[in-house]
């Protein structure tokens, strides 16, 4: 049975995004399926959404002309470990002429969120697909919906799904309550793998005694606990993710990839983030980590401290620092994470079996 992938697989050189596409291609490999990712990069896919952007980003590029030529070719060899379709810029090509398949799987990262282009792209609601064989795996809406009137539109676009997962706990209590009670919470891809496999991908970096910092965007306040941190630590500081100083930072990663990014995660001491799958590696490598929430589009970060049960985590102000002190027992978290990790793969199991009866 021929599985086609629907996700940001290539989203502006983004770890996350790249890597929960990785996890779940391969994941559905090592169950026998047929694979292939649509390789679909429309306009915003680079992170370029405006004309203000196109000139930030180009002035970006070209004073970091090296390091990013060298991170694009990291990530375009990694990306390229899948095999993709043909690729697509536009959903107009796409309805045109679409792929071939037996199910088709809308993957995870914020497919749904309105507030980016993604969320509003017919291609994330499988509008150009004729088959009954429809499915979500740990979508997400980024955040949580204030509107009925946008909640009812997001049930209608997806009435015609066999299986609908998110990736937020809250997302899947909204649409249920409004008559969507298919919809169900599933981990995000990255967990659908252990860190054995990580390990096997990583690319070492030489680099020693050092909090690792996983910044979203400068933020004054983050900027002043990794500071405390490192003095209280007494370790360096290596900021990586993007190009722009976001950090007091001993060192700034500029050309690492998704091998590179997992390496560092692997070799740091400890971890500071505000990302999602900042924190969601960091769970899987087993770190000592702490997290300062990001300004917006928090849910998804908050949904997965509160399920493996270590919302105690977060930094919200200095005080709160403390809890560096305080080493996170594993033993306690992996029997949370593994429960939902065989709940996850139970219902992507399922629902792809359902595809192949009705095949």
């Amino acid at each position: 049975m021929k599985i086609l992938l629907i996700t940001l697989h290539s989203q502006n050189n983004n770890f996350g995004s790249v890597l929960q596409a990785y996890a779940l291609y391969t994941y559905l490999e090592k169950q026998g399926y047929e694979v292939e990712v649509l390789d679909y990069r429309p306009f915003y896919s680079n992170g370029i959404t405006s004309i203000r952007r196109f000139f930030t980003k180009i002035a970006a590029n070209m004073l970091f002309l090296i390091p990013y030529l060298i991170r694009s070719r990291r990530f375009e060899t990694f990306i390229s470990t899948q095999k993709l379709t043909r690729r697509y810029s536009s959903y107009r090509e796409l309805e045109a002429k679409p792929p071939v398949a037996d199910v088709f799987l809308i993957g995870s990262d914020q497919v749904w969120n309105t507030e980016y282009h993604c969320g509003n792209d017919n291609t994330y609601y499988l509008k150009f697909v004729h088959s009954p064989n429809k499915l979500s795996y740990a979508a997400s809406l980024g955040r949580k919906i204030e509107k009925t009137a946008e909640l009812v539109k997001l049930k209608n676009r997806l009435s015609d799904f066999k299986a609908v997962s998110l990736r937020e706990e809250v997302s899947v209590q909204q649409l249920q309550e409004i008559g969507m009670t298919q919809a169900r919470y599933v981990l995000d891809p990255v967990f659908l793998l252990d860190r054995e496999h990580y390990r096997q991908l990583e690319r070492r970096v030489n680099a020693e005694n050092y909090i690792l910092a996983y910044v979203i965007q400068k933020d004054p306040f983050m900027e002043k606990v990794i500071t405390m941190l490192a003095a209280r630590l007494h370790k360096k500081v290596i900021q990586i993710g993007g190009f722009a100083k976001k950090c007091q930072a001993d060192e700034i990663v500029r050309t690492a990839g998704p091998a590179e990014f997992l390496a560092y995660v692997a070799q740091a001491d400890f971890v500071i983030t505000s990302s999602f799958h900042g924190t969601a590696f960091s769970l899987i490598y087993q770190k000592q980590f702490a997290v300062v929430m990001p300004p917006t589009n928090r849910l998804r970060v908050e949904n997965i401290l509160n399920s493996a049960g270590v919302l105690k985590r977060v930094i919200h102000t200095p005080d709160d620092l403390a809890i560096v002190d305080q080493a996170i027992d594993y033993s306690e978290v992996q029997p949370n994470l593994n429960r939902l990790r065989e709940m996850s793969k139970h219902f992507l199991n399922d629902a792809l079996s359902e595809c192949c009866v009705s095949k």
